[in-house]
């Protein structure tokens, strides 16, 4: 378990520096000329679904500590890069592939950060088959942005994962790294230790050797170890050891498991300096919030942050972790809420630039006198900007998307209908912007994966609303019951007998009598789209529901839960195995067991590399549906994506499952007709 850095959960993954700037040293940002926006000749006309879906330009950026730098992954023909961009020069350096590997032998990139001002210290990943199973192989690799020279760190006896950093000292260019371990006795064997590693040249020292019950460290702001944790694969319990202040043994301090899936580990976010105590996100008085816990007792000492109603989303820390600067909200939309003053000041001004919820801090140098930031995505597609906070300045360095540019996005609004059960329900839906005011359109529901997770009105997880918006279909993407954000009684919600494939497909079903009522849709012109558990409640849908839907769109999702529950017990352990929470009937909420009878038409996505669903859930599904008479072409189309991941990592299959989802929803549920009273605006054509 890495605690280096806050994670905000669907909000950012940024690094933020230490706040050291005094109180009035931020200057108002002044629009340089070539920041200034470019309306694109977009208003009246309609830009292809596929352009919202192309590699940003740039994105997880990074600059140096000096401020001379940047590191970003870049979207580049169709593939995904790793480049350096100096800002004194404005001269860009490709360094390396940044997309998940399409053939065997590859590296994967997974990550990047500076470590010191002069190395770029690279995660890889090699996936390969160990006896029919997928196993992965970290390493880090360290990036010379003067000599250009790779340098391999701490390759020497490192076993199949070494490549969680937990601490760093940019001055001394050394940091700490987590690594399993295959120099000692066969009983630790795969068990992570600790070494110090000198980035320049990958050499190494021991700091923590490894302990026969912890299968990951956490270490304080001095790079102290202070933790180790272990989770049992079949039992599901969570072991955390901590070291108190001052004495040398690890103490187990939490052993537990929970058979919910729903109750959050009070893991440490972040040690306070000098103390037993630490802050962590627990939900155990029924929402996630950030409280201030004893560590020897696992005991909640204070409440820290919380929001009424909505689950914190996590901390936001400075780069040694020993120093809360905000948190994490959410409220239908995530925001970073800032109490650091100087970053709570520069927001501020960055919001009166680009206006509310329309800024997001990416990452700024140690003394904040360099932001790096993106302004836009709420109602134009955004930028990336240097802003310099001693002289006010700002420079666009570029736009996220080329084609797109500043053009303007379809209205996005986080609202709230009721179910048939009585349940309040959040979705977040999105209005074509070439139909404002129109009455009775077309929809598509959307939900989200997880199905667990959450959904918020900025930062997509799932970036398709905006693409079928654009062709002229109202897109909404409810937080079903058992969705997060919500607390942990929501979530409970979706696992109870009754709720997983039944009353979570109610949920879908009742967006169509509530927005029918209203005007806003047309229910008899309904198609339902998704991707993973929304793969999953699309093929559902159609099944159980095909007077309800017009057409149905399915990718990675799962189709029979009895041989899902099989794969999870193998691959990821026996307690697992109900994650799926597939209650008391998985034969029967399987769509691919219950082909027979009528479905509503179905598009069929498989990738071919995910590691997460196996190609089994759609080959058994598809060979059902052609037992069962079912017609391809007619009934079902299937596409298998032979360079697909489940994360859809490339262009081309980012694209072809936009491009191919359209074009069922244009057969089976064209977004204009003939009685609409409008025409399809012209389409725009892109070099």
């Amino acid at each position: 378990m890495k605690l280096k850095t806050s994670v905000l959960r669907g909000v950012s993954a940024c690094t933020l520096g230490i706040a050291v700037l005094g109180s009035g040293a931020v200057s108002a940002p002044a629009m340089a000329q070539d920041a200034a926006p470019q309306v694109q000749q977009t208003a009246e006309m309609r830009i292809p679904a596929g352009e919202f879906v192309k590699a940003p330009n740039m994105r997880n950026i990074r600059i140096s500590p000096d401020g001379k730098r940047l590191a970003y992954e870049a979207g580049r023909g169709g593939r995904s890069l790793l480049v350096t961009l100096n800002l004194e020069t404005m001269q860009e350096k490709a360094i390396l592939a940044a997309e998940e590997a399409r053939e065997g032998g590859e590296r994967t990139m997974r990550g990047f950060r500076w470590i010191g001002n002069n190395h770029i210290v690279i995660t890889t990943i090699n996936r390969e088959d160990m006896g029919g199973s997928l196993g992965d192989f970290r390493r880090l690799v360290a990036y010379d942005v003067n000599s250009g020279e790779l340098v391999q760190q701490a390759w020497r006896n490192a076993g199949a994962d070494a490549g969680t950093i937990l601490h760093i000292d940019h001055d001394e260019g050394k940091y700490l790294l987590q690594r399993d371990a295959v120099s000692e006795n066969l009983e630790r064997l795969g068990f992570p230790e600790v070494i110090e590693v000198d980035v320049s040249t990958g050499k190494f020292k021991m700091v923590q050797r490894t302990n026969p019950v912890v299968r990951g460290w956490a270490v304080d702001s001095k790079g102290q170890v202070r933790a180790g944790f272990n989770r049992d694969r079949d039992s599901g319990k969570v072991r955390m050891l901590f070291k108190p202040e001052g004495e040398r043994n690890l103490k187990t301090v939490y052993n537990e498991a929970d058979a919910t899936f729903t109750e959050s580990l009070p893991a440490p976010s972040m040690f306070i300096p000098g103390t037993n105590y630490a802050y962590a996100v627990s939900n155990h008085e029924g929402h996630d919030a950030v409280y201030k816990i004893d560590m020897t007792t696992m005991k909640p000492v204070e409440t820290v942050f919380e929001t009424e109603g909505f689950d914190v989303q996590g901390l936001v820390l400075n780069d040694d972790a020993s120093k809360v600067l905000g948190y994490g909200t959410f409220d239908g939309t995530m925001r970073v809420e800032y109490i650091d003053p100087d970053l709570k000041t520069i927001n501020a001004l960055l919001e009166e630039v680009f206006g509310k919820d329309e800024v997001r801090i990416f990452d700024y140098t140690p003394d904040m006198s360099k932001v790096i930031l993106s302004g836009g995505g709420v109602t134009r597609s955004p930028g990336f900007y240097l802003f310099d906070t001693r002289t006010g300045s700002m420079q666009l360095l570029n736009w996220r998307s080329t084609s797109l540019k500043d053009a303007p996005l379809n209205p996005v609004k986080a609202e709230w209908y009721t179910a048939s059960d009585g349940t309040k329900i959040q979705a977040i839906v999105t209005y074509p912007r070439h139909r404002m005011g129109q009455k009775n359109l077309p929809v598509v529901v959307m939900p989200h994966g997880g199905p667990f997770g959450v959904l918020s009105a900025t930062n997509q997880l799932e970036p398709w609303n905006q693409p079928l918006a654009e062709q002229g279909y109202v897109v909404i993407q409810p937080n079903y019951r058992g969705s997060g954000g919500y607390g942990k009684e929501f979530v409970k919600m979706g696992r109870e007998p009754g709720g997983y494939g039944k009353r979570m497909q109610d949920d879908l079903n009742d967006i169509l009598t509530y927005y029918g009522q209203k005007g806003v849709i047309d229910p008899e012109r309904a198609c339902v789209m998704g991707w993973s558990y929304g793969g999953y409640a699309a093929a559902r849908g159609a099944q159980r529901d095909p007077e309800v839907w017009k057409c149905a769109i399915a990718g990675a999702g799962v189709y029979d839960m009895p041989l899902m529950n099989k794969w999870d017990a193998k691959n990821l352990g026996r307690f697992s195995r109900g994650f799926q929470a597939t209650s008391e009937d998985p034969e029967g909420i399987s769509p691919a067991l219950n082909t027979d009878g009528k479905w509503a038409p179905i598009l069929i996505v498989a990738a071919e590399r995910d590691a997460r669903i196996p190609m089994e859930q759609a080959e058994t599904l598809v060979s059902n549906l052609r037992r069962s008479g079912k017609q391809a072409g007619r009934d079902y189309k299937y596409i298998v994506q032979e360079q697909g991941t489940h994360n859809l990592p490339y262009d081309d299959v980012h694209m072809q499952w936009i491009n191919e989802a359209h074009a069922w929803l244009e057969r089976f549920n064209p977004a204009y007709l003939p009685d609409d009273g409008d025409t399809p605006p012209r389409m725009i054509t892109f070099n």
